[in-house]
């Protein structure tokens, strides 16, 4: 036991030694062939690890910017679909402004085409004369004159005269122009259906000027005079030519509310 113990002993003094001495030599080697293989070795080692780390570091590096740049192109799709969200937003709102602001233009065309103002000014041609009277009403682009003349007793006889307003001037139309031309016979047989009412009832109520044997003449749309009113109505008026002592009831007019005459109207 004991000789075993010393040639354990003996065996690591001498591998001791020898790796010492190597490791003498080694050195010294090295110190003398700075160029051997092994030094090369050594060094190509080194930098071979430390190019290995530079690696590393580097594909740290990379994927951290690759993780970024995946990050912002997912941010860039979402912001996409936000905007893309945003213009369909945007979209429904300009249509349905568009169509709130065409209906409120229709209603206020609605509205505007049924409301007719008017004023009356009273001209005195002389001290002891009677006035003349000027009427004039406004409708859609159209102007309407009615000039009432008075004779020596007072009774008033009036003329009628459109105008027809535009960007650039105002000229003088027929009142023919204010309905479809394909519509005027039946607005007229219309018209002269209901003086032929009115006509039957003054036969009644006024036989002395309304000689019962009498039959209703149409009238023709050129002999009807037309008039405008505040309350909206358009009113055709015509006048029998009758007896000086029945100019009270001579004249007749037949009324209408826009709203029921409006498909005989032109919408320009």
């Amino acid at each position: 036991m004991y000789v075993r113990l010393l040639l354990v002993i003996g065996c690591v003094l001498i591998g001791s030694t020898i790796y010492s001495q190597k490791n003498f030599i080694r050195t010294y080697y090295d110190k003398w062939f700075p160029n051997n293989i092994y030094v090369k070795n050594e060094v190509l080692s080194k930098q071979n690890d430390s190019l290995k780390a530079l690696n590393d570091s580097l594909f740290g590096v990379q994927s951290l910017a690759i993780d970024k740049i995946n990050l912002l192109k997912s941010d860039i799709v979402n912001l996409k679909g936000e905007l893309l969200s945003q213009q369909r937003n945007l979209k429904t709102i300009q249509d349905s402004t568009f169509y709130i602001r065409k209906e409120l233009e229709d209603s206020i065309k609605e509205l505007r085409y049924f409301i007719v103002s008017c004023n009356e000014q009273i001209v005195q041609s002389g001290k002891y004369s009677f006035p003349e009277l000027v009427n004039t009403c406004y409708w859609r682009d159209y102007k309407l004159i009615e000039t009432g003349k008075p004779d020596f007793k007072g009774r008033y006889s009036w003329k009628s005269e459109f105008f027809l307003s535009t960007a650039e001037n105002e000229s003088v139309v027929q009142s023919s122009s204010l309905f479809k031309p394909e519509k005027m016979d039946e607005l007229v047989q219309l018209v002269n259906q209901r003086l032929n009412e009115d006509f039957l009832a003054m036969k009644e109520t006024e036989p002395i000027c309304f000689d019962r044997k009498i039959q209703f003449m149409p009238f023709k749309f050129e002999d009807m005079r037309i008039t405008l009113s505040e309350n909206g109505g358009m009113h055709f008026e015509v006048n029998y030519n009758l007896a000086e002592n029945c100019f009270e009831v001579s004249t007749a007019s037949v009324s209408f509310m826009m709203k029921e005459i409006k498909p005989f109207l032109n919408e320009n």
